[in-house]
């Protein structure tokens, strides 16, 4: 797949952005252009990547040397020069370089003992360090220190954030203005956009919905306006495209936020996060036996290294499957665990298939203790048990025994340990992400 050992063969013709960013985790490239956006579209896929993913500091171009006094060819550019002249000043840039990147300041600075000038480490230094990763409330723009119209710039960037900017820039690009802010399921959005029409439809796709799952929803056009009502079926942060036909355009992103409780996602929300577009789902039933044990003890060098973290019980259940593939020949037994449990539910909503529940870790699982009551006015009276959690209890004694687990016989004092796997027989809860 790859071509001449740096780039995707297909990216420029098959690959949305999405599948892109995926093919990157998976350790496919070692580049990749993005945003402050990524973290939240590729939240599932992060979640079992075991890859150092950062945001690499601005290039600096090395015919920032003419700024410098101590560029001494006058008036000759940097890309006139001889190969040897071009490295001597490179060589002096990345002394530079490099002790910015280290956060070393002037005074214990390389650069200083090389003889190079404040002034000089200093528009190094700039240039460096614009821009940078922004957070998710917005993007960083910057106007370098050093430009010759800096009023003019200023002016353009508060023109940029004017309504009448937006929609001229739409209007000559045939663009699309898409929500900027998180809407609301069974809310009515307004999509502007040129050359789509009415009866087009939109769908909606997601990495939080199950394997497969496109969510189609009617609208209507007039005036440059796309109009649909958002579905009580599409959650969480969204790929949108318009299709007319067997025509598909891309559309964008579109967060769908939920409310705590709410009946969606294959089951009720007991726990949100990122104002609503991200959470967790509780399954309206008890799984299993509600007096199940969970299997033998096993020597900790089959431990799955599971997390008692929000959002890390759908990879401890991965983990715990694995775990069981690899020892159950030599420690074996008849019954499901409350891992796989889970990972085979299959249940319906509105339709919609899910078959991606996972055993929740031991965090996740005080969450849902902690609202239980409010989730029982949902439609859900979680019956008073104690629960596995996804997280192995310490095993630094050689033997993974115990799994953490949540006691909901408690009426609002939380109660959580390690619990026997062989000997302990209680129930099992099972928990979906978006």
């Amino acid at each position: 797949d790859i071509l001449n050992n740096y780039s995707y063969s297909s990216a420029l013709t098959v690959l949305d952005y999405k599948r892109a960013q995926t093919l990157y985790l998976q350790g496919r490239g070692i580049f990749h252009f993005n945003g402050d956006y990524f973290a939240s579209e590729m939240a599932a896929q992060m979640a079992n990547c075991t890859y150092d993913i950062r945001f690499m500091k601005m290039p600096v171009i090395s015919s920032i040397a003419e700024r410098c006094s101590f560029y001494t060819d006058g008036e000759t550019e940097y890309n006139s020069l001889s190969a040897d002249k071009k490295l001597a000043y490179d060589q002096k840039l990345q002394i530079i370089i490099k002790d910015v990147d280290s956060d070393l300041p002037y005074s214990q600075s390389n650069a200083k003992t090389q003889g190079i000038s404040k002034t000089d480490f200093d528009i190094v230094a700039e240039a460096r360090c614009i821009g940078g990763y922004a957070g998710a409330s917005g993007q960083a723009v910057v106007i370098p220190s050093n430009s010759p119209a800096k009023k003019l710039a200023a002016d353009f960037l508060r023109f940029m954030y004017t309504e009448e900017a937006i929609r001229t820039f739409t209007k000559a690009s045939k663009g699309i203005v898409l929500p900027s802010e998180p809407v609301a399921q069974g809310s009515e959005i307004v999509i502007e956009a040129d050359g789509v029409q009415d009866g087009d439809k939109v769908v909606f796709e997601s990495a939080a919905y199950p394997a497969g799952t496109e969510i189609s929803v009617n609208t209507t056009y007039s005036d440059g306006k796309l109009k649909l009502t958002v579905p009580s079926t599409v959650y969480g942060v969204n790929s949108a495209k318009v299709v007319r036909g067997k025509s598909i355009g891309n559309l964008g992103t579109i967060n769908v936020a939920v409310d705590l409780f709410a009946q969606t996602a294959g089951g009720i929300v007991f726990y949100t996060s990122d104002a609503g577009i991200h959470g967790l789902v509780v399954h309206p039933a008890a799984v299993g036996a509600s007096a199940m044990n969970w299997g033998p003890s096993i020597p900790s060098n089959f431990a799955a290294g599971t997390s008692a973290d929000i959002y890390k019980g759908k990879k401890n259940t991965e983990d715990l499957l694995t775990q069981v593939a690899n020892s159950k020949d030599n420690y074996p037994y008849e019954h499901e665990t409350p891992a796989e449990l889970c990972a085979n539910l299959v249940s319906e909503q509105d339709g919609i298939s899910y078959n991606d529940w996972f055993l929740p870790s031991q965090n996740e699982l005080i969450e849902l203790f902690k609202v239980k009551a409010s989730v029982a006015q949902a439609g859900f009276s979680v019956p008073a048990n104690n629960y596995w959690s996804s997280t192995e209890f310490d095993y630094s004694g050689g033997w993974v025994w115990a799994m953490n687990y949540v006691n909901f016989y408690e009426a609002t004092n939380i109660v959580t340990t390690g619990c026997d796997r062989v000997n302990w027989a209680i129930g099992t809860l099972a928990v979906r992400q978006f």
